[in-house]
């Protein structure tokens, strides 16, 4: 966790001050629940890494426009017109602007 920060409470107003979010993870009831708050960045480094360190194979320059998902696999669109093998796994961390975000393309 020397990349990110231990979260513990997740708090929000909206522009006239009013709250719209306040969740405590102790609320949680479970113990030891808590978040990791990490820069997309970071968290992108450290996954990289890891699945560098695995060997897996990577696609660089390909533009993902979509997906297709069944109950246990997924497979990417590309701009191209093509799609990726299947995964079991994939991790987006475009955020909200992502074209897998469920408010872009469902």
């Amino acid at each position: 966790m020397s990349s990110g920060v231990r979260v513990r409470r997740l708090f929000g107003e909206d522009r006239n001050g009013e709250r719209v979010l306040d969740t405590h993870y102790a609320d949680l009831k479970a113990e030891g629940i808590f978040a990791v708050g990490i820069h997309r960045a970071a968290l992108f480094d450290a996954l990289f890494g890891a699945a560098d360190a695995a060997g897996i194979p990577f696609q660089t320059g390909r533009e993902v426009v979509g997906a297709t998902q069944t109950s246990s696999r997924m497979d990417l669109a590309f701009a191209a017109g093509d799609a990726s093998a299947s995964h079991e796994l994939v991790i987006d961390c475009l955020g909200g602007s992502s074209p897998l975000a469920p408010s872009n393309g469902e």
